[in-house]
């Protein structure tokens, strides 16, 4: 893999990250830095209004940096690598175990996880969610076979890592023979996204080659554009639905809402998405009997192991960043009305960032408790109303007051 080189230490200001090159793919913008061309991007999650309406933390998060004088490039690594941290992606823990990691030991694990369709500029990283390529293919090829009049235990013996899935299409979907021409098109409108999910996956560690990006563009082109397959498709759909006398207008709006929620694909054609393989499956049931919803489905749950899981980790940053000690932090919650368990999450935290608080840890530590706190606050505190009585930002309130206070002190 041709990795590109860092610019200087000191090309790209604190918030920022720039590497030599111009990228393929839409990532930063192209620069020019000693005269060379460059490719520069924030570090941070995009907030309205630019670097100067940044909020209080980040600008006191960069002033950390800048008194640390001059940053190594396994720093900057780990500083960059940071944002790539996605809430979305079921390997969500794995990355944010990677950094800890790489904080404590000073350099990243080569290679290092990747999540979702974060495609960063240097790395050859590892996917979180293996196998996904094959396992869309066993779920496009065993609907497909549904509709070929294929019986149960062909494809249950054709494909047995996905059983459990195939005995549950065909009880929703009965067999071949039974499925109505709604129920075909709406079959049909959902594979036109396989054709990129069973043949390349944005979950894959490797950055995409120019014909997989030509593959998706041509998929996306079927799924989405008005001249494509799928736009095709609604219109027959809807055609048929108008024409369907024997069904109330209410059961047309309704079948309506589901054709809208297979067209809009697994957040376009990213697959990566924690939800994708439950999406497809409500999908398949919505087709095989009319309900939006599968009623014996936990819902939300995967949602809230995430809220968790950043929710304990952002805990744990803050009271490592406050100071306090591991052990009367886990005597402490105790006392917290929590609905789970961050233990765990605590426990690593502090075994991987270790004994000695070095003020490059502490900067490193501070950047993946904010970034946890822009992409996964906001979900921890909607699947966690409890936390309304538990601070996940004690360390960084005492930073800010102790500015503020020194600031009156001085009269300024």
């Amino acid at each position: 893999m041709n990795i590109p080189q860092l610019v200087p230490y000191g090309l790209a200001e604190p918030g920022f990250e720039a590497v030599y090159g111009r990228a393929k793919a839409p990532f930063g913008k192209s620069v020019l830095k000693d005269g060379r061309p460059a490719t520069e991007w924030c570090v941070w999650q995009a907030e309205e209004g630019g670097k100067d309406q940044w909020k209080p933390e980040r600008k006191y998060i960069n002033g950390m940096q800048k008194q640390l004088g001059h940053v190594d490039e396994d720093a900057r690594r780990i500083r960059a690598y940071i944002p790539s941290i996605e809430v979305c992606d079921s390997g969500f823990p794995l990355t944010i175990e990677e950094v800890l990691r790489g904080i404590g030991a000073g350099k990243l694990p080569e290679p290092s996880f990747r999540a979702g369709c974060r495609r960063d500029p240097w790395w050859n990283l590892e996917g979180t969610q293996p196998r996904q390529v094959e396992c869309m293919g066993a779920v496009e090829a065993s609907v497909r076979g549904i509709l070929a009049g294929e019986t149960e235990e062909h494809l249950v013996k054709q494909y047995p890592v996905a059983g459990g899935f195939v005995r549950r299409a065909y009880a929703w979907l009965g067999p071949c023979r039974e499925l109505t021409e709604l129920q075909r098109l709406l079959i049909e409108r959902m594979l036109v996204g396989f054709g990129v999910w069973s043949h390349l996956s944005h979950t894959q560690g490797n950055a995409f080659t120019d014909e997989d990006l030509k593959l998706v563009d041509r998929t996306i082109v079927e799924m989405e554009q008005p001249d494509g397959r799928g736009a095709a498709l609604d219109t027959e759909i809807d055609a048929l639905l108008d024409r369907m006398d024997d069904i109330t207008e209410e059961q047309k709006d309704s079948w309506r809402h589901i054709r809208k929620l297979i067209a809009a694909g697994l957040h376009g054609v990213c697959d990566c998405h924690h939800s994708s393989f439950r999406r497809i499956e409500a999908w398949v049931h919505a087709i095989g009997t009319g309900q939006q919803e599968i009623p014996n489905r936990k819902q939300g749950v995967e949602r809230q192991r995430l809220a968790r899981t950043s929710c304990a980790y952002m805990l744990a940053l803050d009271k490592w960043l406050l100071g306090s000690s591991m052990q009367f932090l886990l005597l402490d919650i105790g006392h917290m009305d929590l609905p789970f368990d961050p233990r765990n999450e605590i426990l690593r935290t502090y075994a991987y960032l270790g004994e000695d608080e070095t003020d490059m840890k502490q900067w490193l530590a501070a950047c993946l408790w904010m970034h946890l706190s822009d992409v996964a606050g906001w979900i921890a505190e909607t699947a966690i109303p409890q936390l309304s009585n538990v601070s996940l930002r004690q360390w960084i309130d005492a930073r800010l007051k102790n500015m503020t206070d020194n600031v009156a002190i001085a009269g300024e």
